[in-house]
């Protein structure tokens, strides 16, 4: 709700207003309440609050003012309104940003650039596990990624490397044997040792 006041409109803005222009130019964005003493802003409330829930104390007292002064249910036409919007915006973003991109398995989506980058840094079949972790990971949680194909390289880079395991063999006496040893007990006994 704004409390109609020109005046003090023009000392914020720092320009001087005409009330006629200005209801001219937004007649169909606000209602007149109590007399035109107070604007109820059509799709501010959605724009502030998002969508007001009632069990929200901070929403309630907004929704008891929409309720007295007898414009929730313009609050309502206008939630629909907006919400219809941002769903048209958000499809034609996402539209935008994967029309390039293959689906692969159920939820993963890369360029063939992108496959391909991965391929040549973690081969085929890497490549295939690390879209399958993914695909399962966001088929799972329902979490959403703005890039799979940086998802996964940031995963990888993250994984821990295993370290590699040392082999202790000794000699009958309890010797540690090396690699030159090793050799020489492959030559001795045709590599059966």
């Amino acid at each position: 709700m704004w409390e109609v006041d020109f005046d003090l409109a023009e000392v914020f803005i720092g320009t001087k207003l005409d009330p006629d222009t200005i209801k001219q130019t937004f007649d169909k964005q606000y209602i007149e309440v109590g007399g035109g003493k107070r604007w109820f802003i059509r799709d501010f409330v959605v724009f502030q609050y998002g969508v007001l829930k009632e069990d929200s104390r901070t929403h309630q007292s907004v929704i008891d003012i929409l309720k007295k002064e007898r414009v929730y249910k313009e609050y309502v036409k206008g939630k629909v309104r907006v919400r219809q919007g941002l769903k048209y915006r958000i499809k034609y973003r996402l539209k935008d940003r994967i029309k390039d991109k293959v689906n692969h398995l159920d939820y993963v989506f890369l360029t063939d650039k992108e496959l391909t980058h991965l391929k040549d840094k973690f081969g085929d079949k890497n490549t295939k596990e690390w879209i399958a972790r993914l695909n399962d990971y966001i088929g799972s949680k329902g979490v959403k990624y703005k890039s799979h194909y940086h998802t996964i390289l940031n995963w990888e880079r993250k994984q821990p490397t295993p370290k590699p395991r040392e082999t202790k063999i000794q000699n009958i006496i309890g010797e540690p044997v090396t690699t030159k040893t090793r050799e020489e007990i492959n030559k001795l006994t045709g590599g059966i040792g």
